[in-house]
């Protein structure tokens, strides 16, 4: 399966190594890494990630604070939000 990001999920990405960037520019890289490579995990494994809060969707945890929320829909992965684990769905 293709892995589509959702624009929303490119700013949750960006807002968040901006983040840690901030503090710790090599850990950003490194972090940024990380989630690429279990993000993409799912092209082969879609349902890796358990059922989602949100009807629909799946929850794949990213590290010990963080997930990603997607759905699979017409053969592709849509990645919707990346999000810290302390935070209410929307």
């Amino acid at each position: 399966m293709a892995i589509r990001w959702t624009r929303g999920a490119l700013r949750n990405l960006q807002d968040l190594l901006a983040y840690i960037a901030a503090d710790n520019p090599g850990r950003a890289v490194t972090f940024a890494r990380e989630l690429k490579d279990k993000i993409e995990c799912l092209d082969e494994f879609p349902g890796l990630g358990h059922a989602g809060r949100m009807p629909g969707t799946r929850e794949l945890v990213l590290h010990a604070n963080y997930r990603v929320i997607y759905r699979t829909h017409a053969g592709t992965v849509q990645v919707l939000r990346i999000q810290h684990n302390a935070m209410r769905p929307r």
